[in-house]
């Protein structure tokens, strides 16, 4: 987090000059006015505006930073790939670590928490910019176990669709049920729905009848935003 100070005739003026000085536009600038102009009495007992401009950093550059920091701190060297997608931030971490071996989707799921939480607090004292959840990934766990999860819903969709019955997964996270959503999106006459309640929640593949097929499928699962891990 980098700030700043400026003084001025003006807090405008001060602003402008701490546009300058952090070298981010305006909108990425908080902005805290610490001593309001005061004119003097004949030139004298007066001073200029005092603002304080600190930088906030894009939520993707915070996640980078974050994790480098976390993995550095357990002594551990740490490449952190940061990218955008959807709705999300995705944050791919990949080195040499000892102190997070075992990995699960359990462990993972409470690191993943920790950073949204901590970014949220970032957030509510204006350092990182709001938006999108962030999702972790290490060692491609969650992407080896997405193209596990992938494969197994593509042949359960082929299942239903010859047998013409409905097929429930097994209980499953949030974030893997998304995953299957995702994968039979686009799958033709197939749609996919979350039931149950948690933690026994599944996904249920269901064949679509000719005239559901028509007016295409309803993945309601995904669409009604209950299956978006934090």
């Amino acid at each position: 987090m980098r700030s700043a100070e400026a003084r001025a005739k003006t807090v405008e003026a001060a602003k402008a000059d701490l546009v300058g000085i952090l070298g981010v536009p305006e909108a990425q600038i908080r902005f805290e006015v610490l001593e309001e102009p005061k004119p003097g009495l004949m030139g004298l007992g007066g001073h200029q505006a005092l603002v304080r401009g600190t930088a906030i950093q894009s939520r993707a550059d915070w996640v980078k930073a974050y994790l480098k920091g976390l993995f550095q701190v357990s002594g551990d060297d740490a490449v952190v790939v940061v990218r955008s997608e959807e709705d999300r931030i995705q944050a791919s971490v990949s080195g040499d670590f000892e102190w997070f071996t075992g990995i699960t989707g359990e462990s993972l799921d409470a690191l993943q928490r920790v950073v949204n939480s901590t970014a949220q607090q970032a957030e509510s004292r204006g350092e990182v910019e709001g938006g999108a959840l962030i999702t972790v990934d290490i060692g491609r766990w969650r992407e080896r176990r997405y193209e596990q999860l992938e494969k197994q819903a593509l042949e359960l969709a082929v299942q239903a669709k010859a047998s013409g019955q409905e097929i429930a997964m097994k209980p499953m996270s949030a974030a893997d049920r998304r995953a299957v959503h995702i994968a039979l999106r686009d799958y033709p006459g197939i749609s996919t729905a979350s039931d149950g309640e948690e933690p026994m929640r599944r996904v249920v593949i269901r064949p679509l009848s000719a005239v559901e097929a028509e007016e295409g499928p309803d993945h309601s699962g995904e669409e009604g935003g209950q299956d978006i891990e934090a």
